[in-house]
């Protein structure tokens, strides 16, 4: 008994020499402090302070960079610098100017420690930039736009409706500036109407209609819109299934929808064998249960 006491007093021993040990390091030799205004508008420069203090001698390696979802890229480079109880140090990181090309956004401030050892301060700020115009293009075969597609017959006409909102969704009537390029490269200024409408009757060809919506106070924004006009186009069978997007949904087939998913022959569905095969494993386990139930009471009148 007086063995394990003094096993134990000595493990006790240990354990508070370590905790002190612990307790006694400082929790970091080296602080970092990062500061950033919480807004920048149209005419400020987007930067932050930073500084770098150590109560020992130190090398520290770090990189200041400012991230935004929507740009511009930070690509700044790595610094290194010798910091120590009388020799701090502090600096600034000046990432651009909010002009009319940077669209509103939240973005980070960030120091990324990569030695002695690695942390990152992170402290998120907004830019107050430039809105933008959202821009939705439709070809469309009727003036309503009640059936939009890529494909129209030689000699018909082609209704394109441009429509336009902000960030929020709420509609602009921005100036709809296009360009019209056939197969050959030829290319075609066309000019929509003041409420983004635009009818064309173009020869047999593929197109590509480059349209811009430009308004003052807003970023411009261009969408492309491919097409083509032919002697003869396929039938759509069944509209509600087919958008005429260019891109062959989940519910659409070749013969539903040629214009998305082109032509071919008709999908065979698989045999419908999953019933048959259900039937029989419920028939198989029906008759195991029933021989185990006649094995297991003949084995209890036999007892």
């Amino acid at each position: 008994m007086n063995i394990m006491n003094a096993e134990t007093k000595a493990l006790l021993a240990l354990s508070f020499a370590l905790l002190f040990s612990l307790f006694a390091m400082p929790a970091h030799a080296v602080q970092y402090t990062l500061t950033v205004e919480p807004a920048f508008d149209v005419g400020e420069t987007v930067k932050f302070f930073y500084s770098i203090t150590s109560t020992t001698d130190e090398s520290v390696t770090f990189t200041p960079r400012v991230l935004c979802p929507k740009g511009p890229g930070d690509m700044s480079d790595a610094l290194t610098v010798d910091v120590g109880p009388t020799t701090p140090y502090s600096g600034e990181h000046r990432f651009l100017t909010v002009d009319d090309t940077v669209e509103s956004q939240q973005c980070a401030a960030l120091l990324i420690v990569t030695a002695p050892t690695e942390r990152t301060l992170r402290e998120n700020f907004t830019i107050f930039g430039m809105p933008r115009v959202h821009l939705n293009v439709n070809a469309c075969s009727d003036a309503a736009c009640n059936q939009p597609s890529r494909v129209f017959r030689t000699g018909t006409p082609v209704f394109f409706i441009a429509s336009a909102v902000d960030d929020y969704g709420v509609e602009l009537t921005p100036i709809f500036f296009a360009t019209l390029t056939s197969s050959n490269g030829s290319e075609q200024r066309v000019v929509f109407s003041r409420v983004g409408n635009l009818t064309l009757t173009p020869a047999r060809d593929s197109y590509i209609l480059v349209v811009q919506a430009s308004l003052a106070g807003y970023i411009t924004d261009t969408q492309s819109l491919q097409f083509a006009v032919a002697d003869t186009v396929p039938p759509v069978t069944d509209a509600s299934r087919c958008n005429a997007n260019g891109v062959c949904d989940a519910d659409e087939t070749p013969q539903l929808c040629p214009q998305d998913c082109g032509g071919g022959q008709p999908v065979t569905p698989m045999p419908g064998d999953y019933t048959s095969l259900a039937l029989i494993v419920v028939v198989v386990l029906v008759f195991a249960g029933a021989y185990y139930f006649l094995v297991h009471a003949r084995g209890t009148k036999k007892k």
